[in-house]
């Protein structure tokens, strides 16, 4: 991706979307779309200038004097986590919806009006989720963000498809997510995407050969990550030495850890959330000489307090870094005073919903869900989005190092045949339900 210098700081708050993205494009483009090359990569970040429309959003030049957003507010609910074991990785998403409202607000609204964002809490159960998402659509929600974990987000997708309420989700990678209908959307890549470049960077980047494979008990985000890792790993040639189950990480048994050890791996892949820090941590203070890898999991700041920030050398994948800048980089660091990527996703979500109800020109949800399907060349904190029939974005995946407990970038990867393979790592059934939607 080709970098763009980031926005001062010291101002950026103050300014609309037209004032941040002229600043970086090349005063001979103005809003033209150029046809191709470098200048298509301006013109892909222009049209993100017209994410809002010129007449709402905060994108005028004259931003200092517009009026402030009136009439009725328009809803977005946010089904996260407050309670429960799930609670801790969901507070970025929180802080990074609350902050793109906050800066919307200050900026116009959406279509003049001001929005409202209102977190329901999934209490980390699917039936919680379930609930969750029913309170939402019936307080008059707009759309639904969330819900975090895919195993609670997919339960509430399925309330919103029932009732014809857009639902947006933001880290949210199982491929099945998508499948329950045409009102569900993500932000985020999916898991058979970041599954082949963990796949392809264990064997190309880092010449790796034995795997050893450890997923959660009955977590759907686990398995499929799991599942799309070692069919790259294997189709590379690959040897996945040893595949294990587990239910509660603090509860392994030094004998389980053992038979990890005994297995003679070169890498091992923990599918988890937060909690795979317990994992590695343990295995690494057992003297396991090998390489650990996750997924996006990995990325949250729990991940780090729960052990992640005392591994000595690991690797993940992930949706975004600071060191990727770009336009609004520069605004959200400003308005969430957070790097999380948890938060600039969910930033970019609730930016996608009020681009879509600005361009449907209504928050009508049959309209809004129209407009979420055509979106083309959105570009968020997060890199670009192009959204494909199925709700899901092209997307790159950003791979991270563990240093001594530091996150570092290493590369940013768009996935070749992410548009052609989207069921990679699915079992038969879910294909089949795809063929039939």
């Amino acid at each position: 991706m080709i970098g763009v210098n980031s926005v001062d700081m010291c101002d950026s708050s103050e300014k609309s979307y037209t004032d941040i993205l002229n600043e970086n494009t090349p005063p001979e483009t103005g809003f033209l779309r150029m046809a191709a090359g470098i200048w298509k990569y301006f013109a892909s970040i222009l049209l993100a200038a017209l994410i809002v429309g010129f007449d709402g959003l905060g994108v005028r030049a004259d931003a200092h004097e517009q009026a402030a957003p009136s009439g009725d507010p328009i809803l977005f609910a946010g089904i996260w986590a407050q309670s429960g074991r799930a609670s801790d990785s969901m507070e970025g998403e929180i802080v990074g919806a609350e902050c793109a409202v906050r800066y919307l607000n200050e900026h116009g609204g959406v279509l003049g009006r001001p929005l409202v964002l209102k977190v329901y809490d999934s209490e980390s159960t699917e039936q919680g989720a379930r609930d969750a998402a029913e309170t939402a659509v019936e307080d008059g929600a707009a759309v639904l963000l969330g819900a975090g974990w895919s195993m609670l987000s997919i339960p509430a997708a399925r309330v919103a498809q029932s009732y014809g309420v857009p639902m947006i989700s933001c880290m949210s990678t199982n491929p099945n997510l998508t499948l329950v209908g045409d009102y569900i959307f993500r932000i985020c890549f999916t898991d058979s995407s970041q599954g082949r470049v963990l796949a392809s960077f264990a064997r190309n980047g880092l010449h790796l050969g034995r795997a050893a494979v450890l997923r959660i008990t009955g977590d759907e985000y686990s398995m499929y990550l799991s599942q799309s890792f070692i069919r790259g790993f294997e189709k590379l040639g690959g040897q996945v030495v040893l595949e294990m189950e587990y239910k509660e990480p603090t509860h392994i048994t030094e004998a389980e850890l053992g038979r990890v050890q005994e297995a003679g791996p070169d890498l091992v892949v923990v599918a988890g959330h937060d909690e795979s820090a317990f994992i590695v941590t343990r295995l690494q203070e057992m003297g396991m000489d090998a390489v650990y890898m996750g997924g996006d999991g990995w990325d949250t700041e729990s991940f780090l307090k729960k052990g992640g920030n005392v591994i000595g050398s690991g690797y993940y994948t992930t949706h975004w870094d600071s060191a990727l800048d770009g336009p609004l980089a520069s605004v959200f660091k400003q308005y969430c005073g957070t790097t999380a990527t948890t938060a600039a996703l969910s930033f970019d979500a609730l930016l996608l919903a009020a681009n879509a109800i600005e361009r449907a020109g209504t928050a009508d949800p049959v309209i809004m869900q129209k407009a979420l399907a055509e979106t083309r060349e959105f570009f968020g904190v997060t890199g670009q989005v192009d959204m494909t029939r199925r709700g899901d974005p092209q997307k790159q995946v950003v791979i991270k190092r563990i240093v001594d407990g530091v996150p570092q970038l290493v590369e940013s990867v768009l996935p070749q045949d992410d548009a052609h393979s989207p069921e990679e790592g699915m079992p038969q059934d879910a294909r089949e339900q795809k063929s039939a939607k």
